[in-house]
């Protein structure tokens, strides 16, 4: 075991002074900055392409590759300073595999509630966008589920964000022969403590709660309710010298089978997640220590959990890693955004090292028609 720590406290000691245009992965893959385009009728072209090795060696989770892009074009309309449209499609395209793997139309509707707040019906702002943890909403969501629809509020001024969805995954009409799947989050964030920039201390209190069931429909599916929830601090700590930005945090994390028939091994779980971020202009490394204790969710990385939900007969009742994230950046083409990312999960019960690695580049373009 010291061995492999010492291994993996060389690794990151070396990527310190070689990661001056790291970002995280929520800060490189969140949506361009969305202004207020006066534009009457605009086109917007959001593509990603994506290749992610994930070189993993555990029961939970198999390693796999992903490779290929998505494609989502729009033609947004501004009808009103409050009222907005945007209507395209989303085409994502796995290397290998002849055609598209998923083609699906997309439309939103967006009301601004307020100065800082808005409503959005049909197609949501989803994945990393929501801002919450991989351990309750994976974060490659973004490259493989990353179309979302239903129902979004969302607020966000200087002191709190706050976003609640609803994300219909799969409707049912009478006698469909599969369930209902849904899955209803919250993230929420206060800043407690704010002096000026000097330093930080917010609180975050998210959940989720994933569905699957239904009445109308003929599948033999049981139904499944399971909540996730987070509660956490985040103090940031801004010296404004070669180090921009320090930020520590720790968080605490719950599960809950609510369902009618409990037919997993756990009904109640937890976790504590604690770590480090140091930044600067240009960089960012993330060092996390994780610890569950039944925990399991429906939608997170299942990786970290006591059970993989999807096939729960392997368990281990307490699980502890140790994490590294790290993720290059190349953005001086407008518009553009290369990445290089690298994650380390060592875990201390079983002794063993997990790791990915992915390269990404990212594009959103817009184009007026009608100012």
């Amino acid at each position: 075991m010291s061995s492999l720590l010492r291994q993996i406290l060389l690794i990151v000691i070396f990527l310190v002074p070689i990661s001056v245009c790291a970002q995280t992965f929520h800060e490189f893959f969140s949506d361009f900055p969305n202004k207020q385009d006066t534009s009457k009728l605009y086109v917007e072209i959001d593509n990603t392409n994506f290749l992610k090795n994930n070189e993993y060696f555990n029961p939970f989770v198999e390693g796999y590759t992903l490779i290929g892009y998505w494609l989502k074009p729009q033609v947004k309309y501004n009808a009103t300073k409050r009222l907005s449209f945007s209507a395209g499609f989303h085409a994502q395209k796995y290397s290998g595999v002849k055609g598209f793997s998923e083609f699906m139309p997309l439309f939103s509707l967006e009301f601004k509630t307020g100065e800082h707040s808005k409503l959005i019906f049909g197609n949501l702002t989803s994945t990393i966008n929501h801002n919450l943890s991989d351990y309750i909403l994976a974060d490659e969501n973004y490259l493989t589920n990353n179309v979302e629809s239903g129902l979004q509020f969302m607020h966000k001024s200087k002191r709190y964000f706050s976003d609640t969805w609803i994300d219909w995954r799969q409707f049912i009409f009478k006698g469909s022969p599969f369930p209902e799947i849904l899955l209803f989050g919250t993230s929420n964030k206060i800043s407690l403590i704010y002096k000026n920039n000097k330093s930080i201390l917010d609180l975050n209190l998210d959940g989720v709660a994933s569905h699957v069931g239904g009445q109308i429909n003929s599948s033999n599916d049981y139904v499944q309710t399971i909540m996730n929830s987070v509660t956490g601090l985040n103090y940031n700590i801004y010296p404004k010298v070669l180090i921009t930005k320090i930020s520590l945090f720790s968080h605490y994390y719950t599960s809950l089978d609510q369902s009618p028939t409990k037919r997993l091994k756990y009904i109640y779980g937890y976790g504590l997640l604690s770590g480090v971020e140091v930044s600067n202009k240009y960089a960012k490394l993330r060092m996390e220590h994780w610890f569950g204790d039944y925990y399991f969710t429906k939608f997170g990385n299942q990786m970290f959990s006591s059970l993989n939900i999807e096939s729960p007969n392997y368990t281990e009742d307490q699980r502890a890693f140790i994490n590294a994230h790290l993720m290059a950046k190349f953005e001086k083409i407008k518009n553009i955004k290369f990445g290089l990312g690298v994650n380390l999960y060592y875990d201390l019960y079983n002794l063993r090292m997990d790791y990915s690695m992915g390269f990404y580049i990212k594009s959103n373009f817009k184009f007026k028609l009608i100012k």
